[in-house]
């Protein structure tokens, strides 16, 4: 049996066409109970989608398999560098990096990507803390705002010292209602504004 090029597959279609191949292998990838023979054209249509010179189509893609739950890894790291509107949707939902892929990527990302980072439904306490030391403001604020974001002590004493002259930022912190209680909020707005 010939091995499928998943290049000549590709060549003779239009944009609208990849686009649509893109949405579907994301179904594809998507599933838990792939047989393995479809999984990895699959796997090798996304490889193959992933570098087509068309932005709109590698967007598709990165839409489409943002859920998947298992990715090659060469895949998912070329989505993450790519340009913003591909990345940003994949790194706000993807599950397939450990907290030690997180940590590098973050040092690697571009802003637009840290945003998306910082908007995550799931950010460990580790992830957080680094978003908050090499992040800018616009990025903290996206935290602070993230109501799944951890916001330990720690976090809160980098956000504070690096961003102490942003009264928004604080103000925003302040209000968090999982941060120090009513009380505790109250007292921080005290203290802060004296």
């Amino acid at each position: 049996m010939n091995e499928v090029d998943p290049n000549e597959h590709l060549s003779g279609m239009d944009e609208g066409a990849r686009i649509a191949v893109a949405q579907r292998v994301g179904s594809c990838l998507a599933v838990d109970d792939i047989a393995a023979a479809d999984l990895k054209a699959a796997e090798m249509l996304a490889q193959t989608l992933a570098t087509d010179a068309i932005e709109q189509v590698r967007a598709a893609l990165s839409t489409a398999i943002r859920e998947a739950k298992h990715l090659p890894r060469e895949l998912a790291m070329s989505l993450t560098h790519d340009v913003d509107s591909v990345a940003c949707p994949f790194l706000e939902v993807t599950e397939v990096f450990s907290d030690a892929d997180w940590q590098s990527l973050i040092l690697t990302i571009s802003r637009s990507g840290q945003i998306a980072v910082a908007k995550r439904k799931s950010l460990s306490e580790a992830l957080t803390l680094s978003l908050a030391e090499l992040g800018d403001s616009v990025v903290a604020e996206t935290l602070v705002e993230n109501p799944k974001a951890p916001m330990g002590t720690a976090i809160c004493d980098v956000l504070l010292d690096r961003f102490a002259s942003e009264i928004w930022l604080i103000d925003k912190l302040a209000d968090r209602d999982d941060l120090l209680g009513d009380r505790g909020a109250r007292e921080t707005r005290r203290d802060l504004s004296t």
